[in-house]
């Protein structure tokens, strides 16, 4: 299903065609832009917390969305004008319906402190094709029990797992025990050029149980909902 990607550190074409099987049917992909950034493209694109790229070190996303998620106003989360074309912009908690995808906004913390220190983050759940999603933002705290009962059943989890701003790999571990997703996949970690002190990936696969499927699965995955595991799995994603 993997379509090739482009050169590592070149810009993105934003004229890639929707992703489709060998029966000519479309599928999903996921691709991640580095740090929090990843979007969905089926029917609809979904583009995840945007950074500009040259503020925190990496090369900036190059896409063409219909839909922004944005989980708070920090800069590296927010830069919502490197979309092209007009894309809705989602900033707020709360049930959205846009182009067809129901979006729910579950209101968390950027901290453990109740928001006190860093604010308020939006974790967004929305389904597409079958396939449910969550992406965590800058998650500081392990959710609730309420909250975890609002993100409900995910099939793909997006959780960051660098600390300092967010939750630490511990925290991330406790996050994925609660919500219990088929998939998870880790952001916002030490990578390449990122300009934050936050703690690399390794610090997260190394704390995973032993034994555990862990799958590199380069920049980007092409999958249909009857691909995802029937128990947990991890997508490490790569630029």
């Amino acid at each position: 299903l993997a379509h090739k990607p482009p050169t590592p550190g070149l810009p993105y074409p934003l004229n890639i065609p929707k992703p489709i099987n060998r029966r000519g049917e479309l599928v999903m992909r996921l691709k991640w832009h580095g740090h929090s950034c990843f979007e969905v493209a089926g029917n609809v694109k979904i583009l995840m917390d945007p950074h500009d790229g040259e503020s925190i070190g990496l090369v900036p996303p190059r896409t063409a969305p219909d839909i922004v998620l944005v989980s708070h106003d920090h800069h590296d989360h927010n830069a919502v004008s490197i979309a092209k074309g007009k894309p809705v912009v989602v900033k707020w908690a709360g049930e959205h319906s846009e182009n067809g995808v129901k979006i729910l906004g579950v209101e968390t913390c950027h901290d453990e402190m109740d928001g006190a220190k860093r604010g308020k983050n939006v974790a967004y759940v929305f389904t597409m094709d079958g396939v449910r999603f969550a992406h965590m933002g800058d998650l500081g705290h392990v959710p609730t029990d309420a909250q975890a009962a609002q993100i409900g059943k995910v099939d793909i989890l997006m959780v960051p797992v660098g600390g300092l701003y967010t939750v630490d790999a511990k925290g991330a571990l406790d996050t994925i025990a609660k919500i219990r997703p088929r998939v998870a996949v880790p952001m916002h970690y030490k990578f390449g050029g990122l300009k934050f002190g936050i703690a690399p990936l390794s610090n997260f696969t190394n704390k995973l149980p032993v034994g555990v499927a862990v799958r590199e699965v380069g920049s980007e995955i092409d999958f249909e909902a009857e691909d995802l595991p029937a128990s947990i799995e991890y997508w490490v994603f790569d630029l």
